[in-house]
C-alpha cells in the first residue's frame, strides 16, 4: 500500500512538473536567456583604439565608456533588478551614469521590458557593484522611473534587439529647459553590447550622441591577474609587484620601481580585433614608459597570443624586466 502511494505521489508531482513547464512561455524562456547574457562588465576600448587606423573622422569618434551591469536583490522594485554604473575616459572617478534596470516579461509587447530607474542621490550608490549593502539604505521612493523611456528587448537567432518607441521617451534639459527627445538602439550577443544612445531636440537639432550614427560598440572584458618583476638599474635587486588586477579591453597599472632613483612604467592588456590588414584578433600585454609630462607614453614592447588566451607574458629583455597575466578564472 505504502508503495502504490509512493508511485501516486510520484506521479503526481511529474503531472505538476510537466503542468508548470508547459506554462512557461517562449517569451519567459528568453528573460532567462537574456537574463543569464546580460550581466557583466563591458568596454568600447577596442572601438577607440583603432579609430584613427578605420578612418573614422575626428569629430565621429567615440568616448571611452565601461559599464557594469550587476544583478542585485531588491525586492521592492521587483525581480530581475540589475545595478548599472558607467564611468569615461578610463577614469573609474568620472562616473557619468547611475541606475538601477528591472526586467520583466511584456506579454502584450511581445518583447522583455526594461524599466530605467534613476536614483535622487547616484552619490549614495555609487559602487554598489561592488558593495551590494549600499543599497539596503534606499528604497523605492529614492527613484524615479521616466514614463516613455522604457526598452524593448526582442529575441532574434543567438542574439537580442532593443529598442525604444519612436518619439515616447522626452525630458526637459537641465541646462536650458527645452525638450529633449532620446532614441536608444541595442543589441547584446554573447561577447558585446552595442548601445546607440542619441538625443534630439524638438526642432530637431542635435542634442547627444555619436554624430554618425555608430553605436558605442563595447566587449565583456575578461579579468586577469597579473605580476610585474623589474631588474634594479644599478644593483642585482628586484622590484617586485605581485597580484596585479587587469582587464583585457585596455586595463592598465602604473609601476614605479623602488630604486633610489624610481622608474616609472605602465602594464597594459588589450584584445585587439584589427580593422584593417592580416592580424588576427589576440590577447596582447604591453610595456610603456612615461612621458616628461607623467602620462603614459607609447608601448615599449608587447606580446600577444590567442584571442582566447587564458596566460599571456612578457620578458623584455632590454629592461630586464618579466610580466605575467593568467585569466582569472583559470588559475
Amino acid at each position: 500500500m505504502r508503495a502504490i502511494c509512493w508511485m501516486m505521489a510520484a506521479l503526481l508531482a511529474g503531472f505538476l512538473a510537466m503542468g508548470s513547464a508547459a506554462a512557461e512561455t517562449p517569451l519567459d524562456k528568453d528573460l532567462k536567456t537574456f537574463m543569464a547574457m546580460f550581466p557583466g562588465e563591458y568596454d568600447n576600448n577596442n572601438q577607440v583604439m583603432f579609430a584613427e587606423e578605420a578612418g573614422v573622422p575626428e569629430d565621429s569618434r567615440h568616448e571611452r565608456l565601461h559599464h557594469y551591469f550587476v544583478p542585485v536583490e531588491m525586492p521592492a522594485l521587483g525581480d530581475h533588478i540589475v545595478f548599472v554604473q558607467q564611468y569615461i575616459h578610463n577614469d573609474p572617478t568620472n562616473v557619468y551614469r547611475v541606475r538601477l534596470y528591472r526586467f520583466t516579461a511584456d506579454y502584450e509587447e511581445n518583447a522583455i521590458r526594461l524599466a530605467i530607474f534613476r536614483p535622487s542621490d547616484a552619490a549614495a550608490i555609487t559602487g554598489a557593484h561592488e558593495d551590494p549593502g549600499l543599497l539596503d539604505k534606499v528604497g523605492p521612493d529614492d527613484f524615479v522611473n521616466l514614463p516613455g523611456c522604457d526598452v524593448f528587448w526582442v529575441r532574434e537567432a543567438d542574439h537580442f534587439r532593443g529598442y525604444m518607441k519612436p518619439g515616447a521617451c522626452t525630458i526637459k534639459s537641465r541646462r536650458d529647459g527645452r525638450i529633449i527627445v532620446i532614441d536608444d538602439d541595442l543589441l547584446l550577443t554573447r561577447d558585446q553590447i552595442w548601445i546607440s544612445d542619441r538625443a534630439e531636440y524638438e526642432d530637431g537639432s542635435y542634442a547627444f550622441g555619436n554624430k554618425a550614427g555608430i553605436p558605442h560598440k563595447n566587449t565583456r572584458v575578461r579579468h586577469f591577474q597579473c605580476w610585474v618583476a623589474i631588474q634594479h638599474q644599478d644593483s642585482d635587486q628586484w622590484f617586485f609587484k605581485p597580484a596585479i588586477a587587469l582587464h583585457d579591453q585596455g586595463g592598465v597599472e602604473e609601476l614605479v620601481t623602488d630604486e633610489e632613483t624610481p622608474r616609472t612604467f605602465y602594464l597594459r592588456m588589450a584584445r585587439p580585433v584589427w580593422p584593417s590588414g592580416n592580424n588576427k584578433p589576440s590577447t596582447v600585454v604591453y610595456v610603456h614608459g612615461q612621458n616628461e609630462d607623467g602620462s603614459m607614453g607609447d608601448s615599449i614592447s608587447y606580446s600577444w597570443g590567442a584571442y582566447d588566451a587564458e596566460r599571456v607574458g612578457i620578458n623584455l629583455k632590454m629592461l630586464n624586466l618579466q610580466a605575467s597575466c593568467s585569466l582569472k578564472d583559470s588559475m
